[in-house]
């Protein structure tokens, strides 16, 4: 069985690798892509779309080999685990969770 890690990746899953809102990553991606701290999207009408190799690899620039290695290796077992039903529906549960106790603080 192959995993298959996706090959695009739309404002919102750049933005969560940024760590940063989809809303923040549209009014900043062309200052991000000046900077060469993003790649250029290949698609920039009707929705922003990044090649997802050319995102990992500008992201996973400052870091060592063995390092880039195991990012790799994590987005991998994440791609995989979000494809079997239970483990989505844990991660969602935890998620839930951790919102919640968010929320009371």
């Amino acid at each position: 069985m192959s995993i298959a890690v996706p090959r695009s990746l739309d404002v919102h899953q750049v933005a969560a690798e940024l760590g940063r809102s989809g809303d923040w990553l549209y009014g900043h991606w062309r200052d991000l892509v000046k900077a060469r701290k993003l790649p250029p999207p290949v698609i920039e009408k009707g929705g922003l779309a990044w090649n997802a190799a050319q995102v990992y690899a500008v992201l996973d620039k400052p870091l060592t080999s063995d390092q880039r290695i195991a990012a790799a290796a994590f987005r991998a077992a994440l791609a995989a685990a979000e494809r079997e039903p239970e483990v989505a529906a844990g991660r969602r549960r935890l998620e839930e969770r951790f919102a919640a106790v968010g929320s009371r603080e």
